[in-house]
């Protein structure tokens, strides 16, 4: 197996059990776990940038922010 084949192999293994619920740009995106222990979690997938997987906030947490900052007239 090719080093990319590989890479791209590990990287579906590490994202088994999330959706995207948003994209952060530049191969960077939001990930609800939505099986496992860390059901209902929130990661940030920088996979495609640097490697890495950073478990975040309980969805409810990141939604109210994530609505904050798109409510008429935040600043962002």
């Amino acid at each position: 197996m090719s080093d990319r084949a590989e890479d791209f192999s590990r990287a579906q293994k590490l994202v088994t059990g999330s959706m995207i619920i948003s994209d952060m740009g530049c191969g960077a995106f939001v990930r609800l776990v939505v099986t496992g222990a860390a059901s209902g979690q929130v990661w940030f997938d920088t996979l495609a940038t640097d490697d890495t997987l950073t478990p975040g906030p309980a969805f409810g947490d990141w939604y109210q922010a994530w609505e904050r900052q798109r409510a008429p007239g935040a600043q962002v």
